[in-house]
């Protein structure tokens, strides 16, 4: 069988950016939102397994948490938390969506005050899982 192309715009997303939110990056190309590009994990791999090697890599990231569920579509979604900023006060979080009828990683990834910070986690995690971005 004919493997699922990966898709910039996969059918499953987080949500939103909001305009004001500061320190907020995200997989979908919306106005005033900071955009980074959709990953896709290999093809080889079931949606259940990408999803159990994100987890890992989470973690060995420093995500203090990892919580995982199925979604509306069958997609799977990860929501992640890290500890940052003076004694870990702040919260950091990033949400992946992972489309079961392609190979596309959707995200939303925040750092109070600190878009840098979010975008070179982003970037440690899919270099750590050797995944590739999704050209817009």
């Amino acid at each position: 069988a004919a493997q699922p192309r990966p898709s910039a715009s996969p059918s499953a997303r987080p949500r939103s950016c909001g305009a004001k939110e500061s320190g907020c990056l995200q997989s979908e190309r919306v106005k005033g939102a900071s955009y980074m590009p959709a990953w896709a994990y290999p093809p080889a791999l079931k949606p259940r397994d990408a999803a159990k090697a994100l987890n890992r890599a989470l973690k060995a990231c420093g995500a203090t948490g990892v919580d995982t569920a199925t979604v509306a579509g069958g997609a799977l979604r990860l929501t992640a938390r890290f500890s940052t900023g003076f004694l870990g006060m702040t919260t950091d979080t990033a949400e992946f969506l992972l489309d079961p009828s392609t190979t596309a990683v959707a995200f939303r990834a925040t750092s109070p005050g600190d878009e840098g910070r979010a975008r070179g986690r982003m970037t440690r995690l899919r270099t750590r899982l050797k995944w590739r971005e999704i050209p817009a």
